[in-house]
């Protein structure tokens, strides 16, 4: 969506979180999110500067169902609810579809309600609201559970707004899923300021810096820890636990570790191969890698970068620490030294280090 200089402007201020303030300003966090290009929905700083999304006109919304595959699901009970009133109790349809609606308000919300399988109950799963031009909001939903949420879109195209099911087995095609960013505005302000600086210096020295990752979704996290395990023999593929979201919208890994075949036993050999071709697409090596939601690359921390340099370490360049003083790097050390004086620490500096390598890895405190 673009914007425009006439866009109303709101300042983040403490306490504030997006759905705070999408709510002052009649707009849902997730259009709040896209139309400022927020990756995460659930990280924003004192400060920041969003612009205020426009009121949409009305349009139609035609939700239709749709199982994992892509078929339609027929005969799934659904509601719609606006303002807190059931607009609509109806079954789908041959084609998944439930009745056409039409807003009233371009910021009318609909929330759609989906009667589990098995269950004599609903579950939201979520909300659109009028937009711009007629728009379809397709449901993915596996057999025992529906999770996650939706947000709207103001283009004509099938938005997914529920994930789960069944699980696929791993192995390399996980690697492209929950892709990592290399965006120093995804870390935590103040450590991506201080980032920036020591960047800064390090190019004007005539060093060349190449960033590998900022932020790592914890789903990246969760699949990096365990393959590396499995690849190890530390665990059996079979012992490694389900991801669990920490943080509300986050979704669901819905992998399977031990390769369970037609008869539903696991497969291990296989499991344990598949692991290693993770491991090696991942790139990870012998480097560690930390838990989910426990990684400094995750939003809950966000205060770390996977980085490598040209010459090597600059090693025969001189660049100015924070302090100003010119400082010739002849070994690595001089750079770890100049880096920590940005409050961007090398792995090696960390406390109650080990042998553990981790060449690339810098962070708030080193860990």
């Amino acid at each position: 969506m673009a914007t425009s200089n006439e866009d109303e402007i709101a300042v983040a201020q403490a306490g504030d979180t997006l759905r705070k303030i999408a709510t002052r300003h009649g707009t849902t966090y997730q259009e709040l999110a896209e139309y400022n290009h927020i990756t995460n929905a659930n990280r924003i700083y004192i400060g920041q500067r969003l612009r205020i999304p426009k009121p949409r006109e009305v349009g139609v919304i035609k939700f239709r169902l749709f199982d994992l595959i892509g078929e339609a699901i027929e005969g799934l009970e659904c509601k719609v609810i606006s303002l807190g009133q059931e607009i609509v109790r109806i079954k789908t349809d041959a084609k998944g579809a439930l009745p056409d609606i039409k807003a009233k308000d371009a910021l009318d919300t609909f929330e759609l309600w989906v009667k589990r399988f098995g269950a004599n109950e609903f579950k939201k799963v979520g909300e659109v609201k009028g937009g711009t031009t007629e728009r379809i909001v397709a449901v993915k939903s596996g057999k025992q559970k529906i999770v996650a949420n939706t947000k709207p879109t103001e283009e004509k195209h099938v938005e997914k707004i529920v994930k789960g099911g069944k699980a696929e087995k791993s192995g390399v095609s996980w690697v492209a899923k929950f892709p990592a960013s290399t965006d120093i505005a995804m870390l935590e302000s103040e450590f991506g300021k201080d980032l920036k600086a020591f960047i800064a210096a390090l190019e004007e020295g005539g060093i060349t810096v190449r960033i590998a990752t900022t932020y790592r979704p914890p789903q990246r996290s969760y699949l990096m820890y365990w393959c590396q395990k499995i690849s190890d023999g530390k665990i059996s593929a079979e012992k490694v636990k389900p991801f669990v979201p920490e943080v509300e919208g986050d979704a669901p890994v819905n992998i399977d570790w031990t390769h369970v075949d037609a008869n539903g036993k696991p497969d291990l050999e296989v499991a344990k191969k598949a692991a290693e071709e993770m491991r090696g697409a991942f790139g990870i090596g012998t480097r560690p890698v930390g838990k989910p939601y426990k990684s400094n690359h995750n939003f809950k921390k966000a205060k770390a970068v996977d980085m490598q340099f040209i010459p090597h370490w600059g090693i025969g360049k001189s660049v100015k620490d924070k302090t100003g003083n010119l400082i010739e790097i002849k070994e690595r050390q001089d750079l770890f030294a100049v880096g920590k004086s940005y409050g961007v620490t090398h792995w090696d500096l960390r406390p109650n280090k080990n042998a553990i390598k981790d060449d690339v890895h810098w962070s708030r405190e080193g860990n």
